[in-house]
């Protein structure tokens, strides 16, 4: 484990995912429990980054999330006319071409496969080994 006097800041904190590492543990958080950790597209891509964040000297991955759910699956403003800001709502997609959905869906398989499939092929740099172990946990307040 890391000395006390080593930072152990999160390395990445953004878009209600947050990434800490300590040596060969790397924990991955969800941080929105206001809105029970719903996912959205922004949440998507900060998993993304976390994967991609995560140096070679990880062996071990905890997912876990802050508050009474661990995640209430894809928030609901995905479905409203408004959407999210910056992003395009469902149904404009919908009501788009299809290779505008098509191009969203890439990006959304893209960055889940990203998180929870680092590879050697897709990650190179990262030199993981085959043996990464991941493990979910129960938020504290659900014991």
């Amino acid at each position: 484990m890391a000395s006390p006097a080593q930072d152990l800041g999160p390395v990445l904190d953004k878009d209600g995912v947050r990434l800490t590492v300590d040596e060969a543990i790397a924990t991955v958080t969800l941080t929105n429990p206001a809105k029970r950790n719903a996912q959205s597209p922004a949440l998507w891509r900060a998993l993304t980054d976390a994967g991609r964040a995560l140096p070679g000297s990880v062996r071990v991955v905890v997912l876990r999330a802050e508050g009474k759910s661990f995640s209430a699956g894809l928030d609901r403003q995905a479905f409203t006319p408004e959407g999210f800001d910056g992003e395009p709502s469902f149904i404009e997609m919908a009501s788009g071409s299809s290779s505008d959905f098509r191009r969203y869906r890439i990006e959304s398989a893209f960055a889940y496969r990203t998180f929870t499939h680092a590879s050697r092929a897709r990650r190179p740099e990262a030199h993981l080994p085959d043996d990464i172990v991941a493990r979910c946990e129960e938020s504290a307040e659900n014991r």
